[in-house]
Order: C-alpha cells, then structure tokens, then sequence
C-alpha cells in the first residue's frame, strides 16, 4: 500500500521551518507530490552556531489511515573545527537589578561548540532552564543556552555577584580548559525602617527592701532594614543613643535600649556612639531590631537614637546619599 500523506507531530524550537515558502505547521495532513521541499533555517540568535534538532513526523497511506509509528528525523548545522579558533573564553558582565539574559549572550564560544558542561558555582545561584535550577556536572547542548536564563534579584548586589566555571565539548570530547563566566551587579545600599510596635505595662520590681514597687514600661520595638547591599557582604552601622536613662531607685528597674543583628544582642543603659557590623545575606540584606525599653518612671521624658548606614564592604560609596538614616524619637 502506498504512502500518500505525511503529518508533522512536532517542531524544533530553534528552527525556522517551511514547506515551499509557507510556515510549516503540525498536526496537518500534507500530500506527499513527486516533489515535497522542506526548508530548514537556524533562527537569527543561533545562525553562527551548532544546532542539533529533531522533526517528528507519521505517514499515511490511501486511505489516510496512520502507516507504522511516529519516528523523526534530525536537522543539523556544524561549523568548523573547534582547534580553527579559540575554544571559549572567560567573560565578564556587570547586570542591574531584575536583570535576565540568556546563558548564551554571556558566554564568548567558539561556534563549533556543541555543548558546555558546568564544573562549579559560586555566588547567588540563579540560573535555570524552564524553571529548572542547572546543577554542577550538567550539559547544555548550545541551541538549549538560549533557555538557560541567570535572574539577578531584585535587591543585592555583588562582585562578583555569581561565578560559574565550564568546560566545552563537540560530540562525545570534553576539552579540559575550564573557563570562567564573571557575573557583576551594582547596587547602592538602603537604610529604611519597617515597622514600630509600641507596648505600655505595669510591672512590678524588686524595690531593694525586700518588698516591690510598679512603674509603667514602655516596651518599643523598631525593625530597620538594610537592603540592597552586596552578597554576603558586610555593612558598617553607627549608632548614637542620646536617651540619657536616670539611675534606677529600684534595683531591676532599669530602661535600656537592645540591639539584634545577626543572632548577636547588645545591651545599652547610658548614652555611647557605637559601630556594628552586620553581615548580609545571599540578597544583600539584614535586618537590625532595636527594644527601646523605657521605665516611665525612671526614664527622661524623650530621648533619641540614631542609626546610620555607613559602608558596605568598607565603601561608603555602595550607600544611598539620602536613604541612609533611621531616627527613632521617643516621647513618653
């Protein structure tokens, strides 16, 4: 029995394909003429490249019923040897926040490159395929780099802010030169306060005579964010009580203000200018919570503290000029 159609199941993604001058089009049935002129091309971003793809297709015969099963064929462009030219190279790039390109538009391959094979990673790991996180060891045909995207964050900056290291091979040869990819991304720091949650309680304290004695306590908690900074990077904070906090007549009854960063704490009860230095995360954020605890009685009327985002990583320019201070006024 005669085979008179063919239907096409499946396209390649990376292909420009054509019957005649028409777009070729799936799930079609095609007669089959003495002559049928399938026209294959690389899409514009891959034309200098190794593209290896596969077109399914299934066969009809007279009477237009399906004749075996589906199979496919491959359309391929090599280039020239991988020894003509200059295997790869490391590169760099500096990206901004939100940034997303492709894998390919950051490498620099020879273009008979069919593949990388990723060795290592370092830095703020971002980088997939269709929602897919690449792993260490992986291999990425050339045409599939075009779908392997590095997403900067939206906050947090670095440099380097991500390196990966790979090797590149054609058919079954790994090369052994392994080659650096540099990603660097820019970021100025911010210092801005999130939230204040204020309590007032009447708690009872040892009066030092065997007996107690009540005073209000005010209980303020004040979060301050630090964003935009660079990966697991440091940022140098100055702080300035200007509470002055009175000698308690009771022994525990005692304001002060405490200071959390980075699972550590500070306890303050007299007025002092201080540093910290807070480590930040794969974002290039921390978070500093401050407990202004105030004994009504025993504390002034108002007082001030002062937070002041000085450095990332020793570079006062990595700060924002103007969102940099948190003032926190207290009036009881």
């Amino acid at each position: 029995m005669a085979i008179s159609h063919f239907l096409i199941t499946k396209l390649p993604e990376n292909v420009i394909s054509r019957l005649a001058l028409l777009p070729l089009q799936t799930d079609v049935l095609i007669p089959i003429a003495e002559e049928v002129t399938l026209n294959f091309a690389r899409i514009a971003s891959l034309d200098d490249y190794f593209v290896s793809e596969k077109v399914f297709f299934k066969v009809y015969d007279e009477t237009l019923l399906q004749y075996g099963n589906e199979t496919s064929f491959d359309v391929i462009w090599k280039e020239s040897d991988l020894g003509v030219l200059p295997i790869s190279a490391d590169t760099q790039s500096l990206l901004a926040n939100d940034a997303a390109p492709d894998l390919l538009s950051l490498l620099a391959l020879n273009p008979a490159t069919e593949f990388i094979q990723i060795v290592s990673y370092s830095g703020v790991l971002n980088l997939s395929i269709e929602g897919q996180i690449i792993v260490p060891g992986e291999r990425i045909e050339t045409s599939d780099l075009l779908k392997a995207v590095y997403k900067v964050h939206t906050n947090g900056g670095g440099v380097p802010y991500f390196t990966m290291t790979y090797k590149v091979g054609r058919g079954t040869v790994v090369e052994p030169t392994i080659y650096t990819l540099t990603i660097d991304v820019d970021a100025i720091a911010e210092l801005t306060e999130i939230s204040r949650v204020s309590t007032v309680l009447n708690e009872a304290f040892d009066d030092g005579a065997g007996g107690t004695i009540n005073y209000d306590v005010t209980r303020e908690t004040i979060s301050i964010d630090i964003t935009n900074g660079y990966q697991g990077g440091t940022a140098e904070v100055d702080i300035s009580i200007l509470s002055p906090f009175l000698v308690p007549s009771s022994p525990d009854a005692q304001s002060s203000v405490d200071i959390y960063f980075n699972g550590d704490n500070l306890e303050k009860i007299v007025d002092e200018n201080f540093s910290i230095v807070v480590t930040l995360d794969d974002f290039g954020s921390a978070t500093i919570n401050i407990i202004n605890i105030i004994v009504k009685d025993e504390a002034s009327e108002s007082g001030q503290i002062d937070v002041d985002l000085i450095s990332i990583n020793q570079d006062i320019a990595l700060v924002s000029a103007t969102i940099n201070t948190v003032s926190i006024t207290t009036n009881i």
